[in-house]
C-alpha cells in the first residue's frame, strides 16, 4: 500500500509538472508574439537626410555636417522660389527661424514676393561650395543665382550667402541670411590662409 501511494503521488506530480511545462511554454510563446507585435507597432520618425551620423552633445559644439544640412534646406527654401510657391516656402521658413529675427526676415520675404509677383519672375540658386564654421554657427554658401521669366533667363550672377545661427539648448535656429560680397567672405579668408601655408 505504501508503494501504491508513492506511485499515485508520482503520477500526480508528473501531471502537475507536465501542466506547468505546457503553461510555461504558452507563456513564453505569448510573450514572444507580444514582443514582435510591439516592435512592429513602434513608431519611428525618419528624416530625409544624407547618410550622416549627426549627434548633439549638451554644451558641445554643433556638428558641421548638421549646419551644412540645415543651411542647404534654408538656401533651397529661401532662394528657389516662384510667385506660385512663395507662400508655401514662407511657411516652411517659419519652422527654422529664430523668433528674435523672424519678423525682419519675414518682411524681407514678403517684399521679395511682391517684387516677384509684379515682375512675374522666378529664381533658382545652384550652390557649388559651402564653408562651415561650426564654432561660430556660421555658414557661407556660394553658387549661381538665375532669375527667369517663363523660359527666358533674364539675369544670372555668382552670389555668396551668409547664414548665421543661434543655439538655445538643443535647438539650432536661423538668425540671419543675406548676400555678402567676396571681400567680406570668411570662407575666402580661410582658403587664402590655407593656400599660403
Amino acid at each position: 500500500m505504501h508503494v501504491q501511494k508513492t506511485i499515485e503521488a508520482g503520477k500526480a506530480l508528473n501531471v502537475r509538472l507536465t501542466l506547468t511545462a505546457v503553461l510555461l511554454g504558452l507563456s513564453v510563446s505569448a510573450n514572444l508574439v507580444q514582443s514582435v507585435l510591439l516592435m512592429n507597432a513602434r513608431e519611428i520618425v525618419l528624416a530625409p537626410t544624407l547618410p550622416d551620423n549627426i549627434t548633439l552633445r549638451p554644451g558641445g559644439a554643433i556638428n558641421p555636417e548638421y549646419l551644412e544640412s540645415v543651411s542647404r534646406e534654408a538656401i533651397y527654401t529661401f532662394l528657389n522660389r516662384t510667385p506660385e510657391t512663395d507662400r508655401y516656402f514662407e511657411r516652411a521658413m517659419e519652422q527654422i527661424l529664430e523668433p528674435a529675427t523672424y519678423q525682419k526676415i519675414k518682411a524681407e520675404m514678403v517684399d521679395d514676393r511682391k517684387v516677384r509677383e509684379a515682375s512675374r519672375t522666378s529664381q533658382a540658386f545652384f550652390p557649388d561650395d559651402v564653408f562651415v564654421d561650426a564654432a561660430k554657427l556660421y555658414v557661407e554658401v556660394r553658387g549661381n543665382l538665375e532669375i527667369s521669366r517663363g523660359a527666358d533667363i533674364v539675369e544670372a550672377n555668382r552670389r555668396i550667402y551668409a547664414l548665421r545661427f543661434v543655439r538655445r539648448g538643443s535647438s539650432v535656429r536661423l538668425a540671419s541670411i543675406g548676400e555678402i560680397k567676396p571681400e567680406a567672405s570668411e570662407g575666402e579668408k580661410v582658403k587664402a590662409a590655407e593656400a599660403g601655408k
